[in-house]
């Protein structure tokens, strides 16, 4: 085979952990290379855009109130977190709908008591833990503002960056590098690092050729594009309905927040995991909507854009596995919540990116 190009490190995927361990690796003075099969970076945190819109979250995201996370991203990207308001819980009993403020120890109680098949004294212990809980949190101006930044502090370091790229091979039978074949290809590396969403072919060693499961998990989600008037509530968890898991109102974080007289709102969906696409869908979320009063009854609904995610995860025992038949070739960064995963991965970046 022809190598093409040589690196120190290799990274499949541009979320943002990757993005700051690449970045992490390129201030160490080593040769990096990000590869990524779509378009853009940012992984599962990239903004889309629909109707003419830009920087629409892409999904319904939320952080974990962890320090350390918020301190790092601060200090980093000066990206503001802030508590979040106008959010509630929704449950459903007898065909009414009881809504609660997300924080309040009410709705925490109401959630235990009714979502968990847990014994009563459990519930009492979840019951104590979650009222000790600090208050839910988010980006201040969003994840398109959040990626933005990220992407600026990318492009300030020497690191190669290949989108719209397929991994199709992973070498691993000679004993001081790897070998991949991207595209038409071949890259050789001393380390590859893999993530929980990394799409992995079969792995070459000298032991034979393994292949590794896939969770997979349907994420089905909507974006909505209503006009109607400014809302009261910006959040809402429907904790037991059959159809909707979370839905948030995102206008302020799009480019809508600059020019918005027509008082047009962009509500995201995030749906339970059997809900297929139909065209009555969209008036029957808007109509749930309407009965807790996060919209008005005046509602327009203009467009719509459907995404039937399936994500493929590997789990940490999986990529644990991997990186012991990889002898320690193969690294893996544990990415599946971002909060708590900069929270970890800061410990040793931080050592860095103070200098």
């Amino acid at each position: 085979m022809e190598i093409k190009e040589e690196f120190d490190f290799v990274l499949i995927g541009s979320g943002p952990v990757s993005i700051f361990e690449a970045v992490y690796l390129s201030k160490l003075g080593k040769k990096v290379l990000i590869i990524d099969k779509a378009n853009t970076i940012g992984g599962s945190w990239a903004p889309i855009s629909f109707a003419g819109i830009r920087n629409i979250e892409n999904a319904v995201h939320y952080l974990w109130n962890d320090k350390r996370c918020c301190e790092f991203l601060f200090k980093t990207l000066n990206v503001e977190i802030v508590k979040v308001k106008n959010k509630i819980r929704v449950f459903k009993f007898w065909g009414v709908f009881i809504k609660l403020k997300y924080d309040s120890w009410c709705s925490k109680i109401f959630k235990t008591f009714f979502n968990s098949n847990q014994s009563f004294i459990k519930k009492i212990q979840s019951i104590f833990f979650s009222l000790r809980n600090p208050p839910s949190i988010y980006f201040k101006l969003g994840s398109p503002d959040f990626i933005k930044r990220l992407s600026e502090l990318l492009y300030k370091e020497n690191i190669q960056l290949d989108l719209k790229s397929t991994l199709s091979k992973i070498d691993l039978r000679k004993p001081d590098c790897i070998f991949l074949k991207v595209n038409n290809k071949y890259i050789k590396t001393s380390k590859l690092y893999i993530s929980n969403s990394s799409r992995l072919p079969e792995i070459l060693t000298i032991n034979g050729t393994f292949k590794f499961d896939e969770n997979i998990s349907p994420r089905p989600s909507i974006h909505i594009l209503i006009k109607d008037f400014k809302p009261e509530i910006l959040e809402c968890i429907f904790e037991n309905d059959s159809t909707i898991k979370y839905v948030h109102d995102i206008t302020k974080f799009s480019s809508l927040k600059d020019n918005n007289s027509f008082n047009k709102r962009i509500l995201v969906f995030a749906l339970k995991e059997n809900i297929l696409f139909d065209t009555k869908l969209p008036r029957k979320l808007i109509s749930k909507l309407i009965a807790v009063k996060m919209l008005s009854k005046k509602v327009v609904i203009l467009d719509y854009h459907w995404q039937d995610f399936v994500l493929p995860v590997l789990s940490n025992e999986t990529m644990d596995n991997i990186t012991t038949i990889s002898d320690q070739k193969i690294i893996n960064l544990k990415t599946d919540t971002l909060s708590e995963s900069i929270s970890f991965y800061s410990r040793k970046w931080d050592k860095v990116f103070k200098k």
